[in-house]
């Protein structure tokens, strides 16, 4: 090994390659040398981790990473590069921002996201790229289908059912993304909502609807939350899904932790 990568093995804070040195040996230890070892590690944490904005913690170690099973990009890479330290193949841990290629504008704000790149033969290359498989596709399918809508007078609804507040869910006009959604209370004087329409209070979370009415200009109060939200006048909706793209962070995780979410107010994305 050139001297320059040899300070790629080491351990550090993150990476306790002296806990995790056995561990890897006895999962990795059979497999051939080079890129097939590296795609194996790879390949392990995508399936022992999984992924949840809100599982993040700056504390976390790779050693807690791998015990807890779940985390974000930055715990994926720290695993896998302990890994792939303890099995003396040098790597290094790389940050930027998550691509918004094949994305239409107008563009997001971008994420941050976490990799690791691995030393063999002369160079190094990337490896283990750490955003939850599939997302980044529906993001596109998802941003194609607003562009796709057509202009008229309607607003698209996302139903965002928390028990303990009396807002409705977020509302945005069609062709436009959702992080210009509106969180709104509901004025059902001229058309009851769907879920209460049906005697199924919030049996609807989640769906998606084509809602025909109109934004009064008022502000009603909602006290559980202490804000004041915009009201929308309904009078009359259409259902387009009941299993649409998720537009929340916490729904990228099939692990979502009811105790910690009921009280959180997420914005879509």
């Amino acid at each position: 090994l050139p001297s320059d990568s040899v300070l790629f093995l080491l351990g550090s804070r993150y990476c306790e390659t002296d806990i995790l040195s056995d561990i890897a040996w006895n999962l990795f230890g059979h497999t051939p040398h080079g890129w097939a070892r590296v795609q194996a590690v790879c390949d392990y944490v995508h399936n022992h981790i999984t992924f949840g904005y809100e599982h993040s913690r700056p504390t976390r170690t790779a050693a807690q990473a791998f015990e807890e099973k779940r985390g974000v990009c930055r715990d994926y890479a720290h695993l896998a590069l302990a890994f792939c330290r303890c099995l003396n193949i040098p790597a290094r841990y790389c940050t930027g921002y998550i691509s918004d290629i094949g994305l239409p504008p107008p563009y997001a704000p971008q994420d941050f996201g976490a990799w690791i790149e691995v030393f063999l033969g002369a160079l190094f290359f990337t490896g283990c790229e750490t955003m939850p498989e599939g997302i980044q596709q529906a993001k596109i399918a998802m941003a194609q289908k607003i562009q796709a809508e057509p202009l008229g007078d309607y607003f698209i609804g996302r139903r965002y059912y928390k028990p303990d507040f009396k807002f409705w869910g977020y509302v945005r006009r069609p062709g436009q993304p959702w992080s210009t959604a509106q969180l709104v209370m509901l004025n059902e004087k001229q058309k009851i909502a769907p879920d209460r329409e049906q005697l199924k209070f919030g049996s609807d979370d989640n769906y998606e609807y084509k809602l025909y009415g109109d934004f009064s200009g008022d502000k009603v109060y909602e006290p559980a939350s202490n804000t004041i939200y915009p009201e929308f006048i309904l009078k009359g909706y259409e259902l387009i899904s009941t299993n649409p793209t998720p537009i929340f962070k916490s729904q990228y995780s099939g692990r979502a932790q009811a105790a910690e979410s009921r009280y959180q107010i997420e914005k879509p994305e």
